[in-house]
């Protein structure tokens, strides 16, 4: 839920529907991943803990769009030459 809320903020509310998903996908996945690495005594923090881990999921999944991305573009462009 906090991945699918976090997807309505104005930084991420553009993207393709397939990229939201994954976006979504990612976070979920690494939530799981990291969940031994939560602390217990910080019970205040725990939504804040899970939302930024959520967020650096998503600046991940963005950067490997964004790097696939710009791969092709070069690719084009230099099949165009």
């Amino acid at each position: 839920m906090i991945a699918t809320h976090l997807l309505g903020d104005s930084r991420y509310r553009n993207y393709p529907r397939d990229l939201q998903e994954d976006m979504v996908g990612d976070a979920v996945m690494k939530m799981i991943k990291n969940i031994h690495n939560y602390k217990p005594e910080f019970k205040d923090k725990c939504f804040n803990y899970w939302t930024r881990c959520c967020e650096h999921s998503f600046w991940t999944t963005l950067g490997k769009h964004y790097k696939y991305m710009n791969m092709v573009r070069q690719m084009t462009l230099d099949f165009a030459d």
